[in-house]
């Protein structure tokens, strides 16, 4: 399957796909308030929209930013299988966009933490400032960007896609995606980078 995908525009989006980062920032959230929710018990990515966090979106925003600008977006772990993915994929000539719901002042610091651990993997990176009014649904960056293939963990991104556009869509499985059964047609769940390469 991965070895069909060749000389397109990828989608790669970077919290979840790339970078292991609820875990990290769970752990980060339980420091500043003593927060008790498991990962494997999130049934949506976004904290705020979990009621048994008590997060309001502006709590939830200030935590995200005392994350970045303490730098533990550096620092966070690679998803284990995605360096290979990033690398399989531009063997094939692809171009690889990483397109995240991160905001722009996290610029720096997601720089940093891609040349450290996908060096020379991706051509562009573009933040869609997920809180702010400047938010676009992800289909709207479809187009834009002429891409061809879509990888993303959040269901609701995925189905935006998939039924905006006539693309392959590939979820990572997730505690918040899980649940998830009766998908679209273009929308593949995997589990793993051997998924793509049965």
């Amino acid at each position: 399957m991965i070895s069909e995908i060749k000389n397109v525009n990828v989608w790669i989006d970077l919290d979840e796909v790339l970078a292991d980062t609820v875990r990290e920032f769970l752990k980060f959230c339980k420091t500043k308030i003593d927060l008790k929710v498991q990962r494997e018990w999130l049934y949506n990515y976004f904290l705020q929209d979990v009621k048994e966090t008590w997060l309001s979106k502006e709590q939830f925003f200030d935590l995200w930013k005392s994350f970045v600008q303490e730098g533990h977006t550096k620092s966070v772990p690679v998803i284990e299988w995605s360096y290979q993915l990033l690398s399989s994929l531009k063997n094939n000539w692809n171009k690889i966009f990483v397109i995240t719901w991160r905001h722009d002042f996290e610029r720096s610091n997601t720089q940093y933490w891609l040349a450290k651990n996908y060096p020379d993997l991706v051509d562009d990176l573009i933040f869609t400032n997920f809180l702010s009014s400047e938010m676009k649904n992800k289909s709207e960056y479809i187009n834009k960007y002429n891409i061809q293939v879509f990888f993303d963990d959040i269901f609701d991104f995925c189905k935006d896609v998939a039924l905006n556009s006539n693309i392959p869509v590939y979820m990572p499985t997730k505690p918040w995606n899980v649940h998830y059964q009766d998908l679209p047609a273009n929308i593949y769940r995997i589990q793993t980078l051997n998924d793509l390469i049965k």
